[in-house]
């Protein structure tokens, strides 16, 4: 039995190295290699003849589940989109959110430094989207990607959390007129809050794909996520 896990490539316990074989066999998809896993006592146990390496590592990053980052500003319809997607039956999805987050957070934490204590948990509920993918779990990230002083550099710290997981971030877009008025209609949001959201929203984002609420109801921008980001 072998044992330790594959997480790497350096000489750590339970990770990989690959030496070379020059035995005339045919290589598999460019460079072959003897793939071997390092144990605890220093030795290392062979576990394939002969593989392409860098197949064998795309192998292993495949397991990872997928991250999906609904970004968009306050009713710009979010929240409907993660709801159509649990409605389906595959891909399965974990969601986490700002608000769910937000009441880890006792109220008299959130009125004495509001933005000091999201931050923080956003922060963290990125890393529990991380556990969730290195489980082998899919996750839905319902949340905004603002740069307020408190988070700030909010995108790129998202990106260093997720860098060794399969992240797409899709826009949720809405036209500002359009989420004025679904606010007025909320009630719970005040009417210029997505204005404010939008003014704050990290510059430079690099965007899987794009979804229009405007235009397409939830059912529709599910579907048109499935289509382009799970069409294999």
């Amino acid at each position: 039995m072998i044992r330790g896990k594959p997480a790497g490539l350096d000489g750590c316990p339970g990770l990989l190295r690959k030496t070379p074989v020059s035995d005339g066999r045919v290589p598999i998809g460019g460079s072959t290699a003897r793939v071997e896993i390092k144990n605890r006592d220093g030795g290392f146990t062979s576990l394939v003849s002969v593989l392409d390496f860098h197949t064998l590592k795309g192998m292993i990053i495949m397991q990872k589940g997928r991250i999906l980052f609904l970004n968009g500003i306050t009713s710009s319809g979010k929240t409907s989109i993660v709801d159509a997607l649990q409605e389906r039956k595959e891909p399965f999805f974990y969601v986490v959110a700002n608000d769910l987050f937000e009441q880890m957070i006792g109220e008299r934490f959130l009125r004495e430094d509001y933005w000091k204590y999201l931050s923080e948990v956003i922060i963290l509920m990125y890393h529990t989207a991380k556990l969730y993918s290195d489980m082998g779990k899919n996750v839905l990230i319902d949340g905004i990607l603002v740069e307020r002083a408190q988070i700030r550099p909010h995108y790129q710290q998202l990106l260093e959390i997720l860098k060794e997981n399969p992240l797409d971030v899709v826009e949720v877009y809405c036209p500002l007129e359009v989420c004025r008025q679904r606010n007025i209609a909320r009630g719970d949001r005040y009417e210029t809050q997505s204005e404010e959201q939008a003014a704050l929203m990290a510059k430079d984002i690099h965007y899987s794909m794009r979804v229009d609420t405007s235009c397409h109801s939830p059912s529709e921008c599910a579907e048109q996520i499935l289509a382009t980001l799970f069409h294999d």
